[in-house]
């Protein structure tokens, strides 16, 4: 069983919460005592897993389902979560937003070839699913002198010749942080992340000589571990150090310098 964790904590608001991130990002804000209202797809992947692990270590969850790629009612759900938030834990201290699209045939679909329908469901999910929880979230995250971040990607400082809609939606998410960061001064505090090549599921998209290549691209020769960007993504939600707004912090291993 895993270490129980103090009830009654900061809440966090976690879009992307069954990715293959999400399960570390929670682990990691348990940790620093935190109350977790997860949301997921509209498939629920990994909603029992998670639950599971919630009972195990006597952690605060709550989930819910969302359908970011079909955006008015994305952003009526948005709305109608963060009320729901409001209401049952009285209110939000940070909102972690890593929702993204699946990965699945983006990465070896030529730029040439990839059509509407592709660059704009990696960007209704990827950024505006962002877009509709800052709007959501801001005025309650305010009351609270809370906190957002916002996932990006080194992709969006360097560029990538694979998976190119997902690059420009990062990039999006990069500007959304520094816009965001402005509008919502001086109470609510707003950073990104921007992770290099992770070891999660996107590597089973490449080739071996793919995967080969990108580990290479990094000065410390290996992939990120999720947890390590954990770590990170908890600190800048709930401290300790609360004088940073406006930043994208990069975990690359050295890739884009």
């Amino acid at each position: 069983m895993g270490e129980r964790v103090k009830r009654g904590g900061a809440v966090v608001v976690v879009t992307g919460v069954s990715g293959d991130l999400g399960p570390a990002v929670v682990r990691a804000l348990w940790d620093k005592g935190a109350r977790v209202f997860g949301v997921h797809g509209p498939r629920g992947r990994g909603a029992a897993a998670l639950t599971a692990a919630a009972r195990s270590r006597g952690a605060e969850l709550r989930l819910a389902g969302i359908d970011l790629t079909r955006p008015a009612a994305a952003r009526r759900r948005a709305a109608a979560l963060a009320a729901r938030v409001v209401r049952e834990w009285g209110g939000v201290d940070a909102f972690v937003g890593l929702a993204g699209a699946s990965a699945h045939g983006v990465w070896h679909e030529s730029f040439f070839a990839a059509g509407p329908r592709r660059f704009e469901t990696v960007y209704r999910v990827d950024t505006l699913g962002q877009v509709w929880f800052a709007q959501a979230l801001a005025p309650w995250l305010a009351r609270r002198r809370g906190a957002m971040v916002l996932m990006s990607s080194e992709a969006a400082l360097a560029g990538d010749d694979l998976g190119v809609p997902f690059a420009l939606a990062k990039g999006a998410n990069l500007t959304l942080v520094k816009s965001l960061a402005r509008i919502l001064a001086p109470r609510v505090r707003v950073n990104g992340v921007a992770p290099g090549a992770m070891r999660t599921s996107w590597l089973g998209e490449l080739t071996p000589a793919e995967r080969r290549r990108k580990r290479g691209q990094a000065l410390l020769r290996r992939f990120g571990e999720p947890e390590e960007l954990a770590a990170a993504i908890a600190d800048l939600a709930l401290g300790p150090c609360r004088f940073r707004t406006g930043q994208v912090l990069v975990i690359d291993g050295g890739t884009a310098l």
